[in-house]
């Protein structure tokens, strides 16, 4: 006699809730199926939520106030560039310090300038790096004495690297004198990037010999003494790095 296994009523159904359930996981969310949502899973998304409408409205209004002063009064734009450097040293995102960098370049005011020049020393590597990109921007007499200032006292090469190459998008003697510092780091990608900026900065192509290159430099741009005090002080705190 062939024997029939039967579940109770209450297993039956339970049975099959599960099943209805994980069928049912492929296009909703399980608390959805339910009709519960955990609530910290609520209070999660609403602070996402939060987070990148406060992002979205800070950067906008950061925009507005730069595209208005750029224009304008150097009174507007050192009212707003001092802005900018607040929240380029105070603010907890990174990505608003960032942000704020950027917009720094657009202005041209001492508040601006002085705002690049913290940026440049700040504790973050993003942040510096974005300080080099935004010195591109600037005035040759203002960004290459901070870019060769970057060069010879950061300890992050991914920072030298930027600055050495920053320094390409110059031209003249002072530039090629600043990028001859990298030139002379005993590291092999350092000495590459200073290559490839003394061509865009001279005009010239002497290829990739470190050796013909220094005799350039030596040649066209050797170091004077008219030299300012902040090169003098990249060039020191270089050689105590490379030693």
């Amino acid at each position: 006699m062939q024997r029939v296994f039967t579940l109770p009523l209450y297993s039956a159904a339970l049975l099959a809730i599960v099943i209805g359930a994980v069928s049912g996981c492929a296009q909703r969310p399980f608390s959805a199926i339910a009709g519960l949502q955990a609530p910290w899973a609520v209070d999660s998304v609403e602070d996402e939520r939060h987070l990148a409408d406060t992002l979205f409205d800070k950067k906008r209004r950061m925009e507005a106030a730069v595209a208005v002063a750029k224009n304008g009064p150097v009174e507007q734009q050192q009212k707003v560039a001092k802005g900018l450097a607040e929240i380029i040293r105070r603010d907890p995102i990174l990505l608003l310090r960032l942000h704020a960098v950027n917009l720094a370049s657009v202005l041209r005011c001492p508040a601006a300038f002085s705002a690049l020049v913290d940026a440049s020393t700040d504790s973050s590597a993003d942040i510096r790096i974005a300080a080099v990109k935004a010195w591109e921007s600037m005035p040759a007499d203002q960004a290459v004495p901070q870019l060769q200032e970057m060069i010879g006292s950061d300890t992050n090469i991914d920072v030298r690297l930027s600055a050495t190459k920053a320094l390409g998008k110059f031209s003249g003697q002072q530039a090629v004198r600043a990028i001859s510092l990298a030139l002379n780091d005993p590291d092999p990608a350092l000495q590459l990037r200073a290559m490839e900026s003394l061509t865009s900065a001279s005009g010239e192509n002497l290829g990739l010999s470190v050796g013909a290159w220094k005799d350039y430099v030596a040649r066209v741009a050797p170091p004077s003494s008219s030299t300012n005090g902040q090169t003098r002080v990249a060039e020191n705190r270089f050689d105590a790095l490379s030693r």
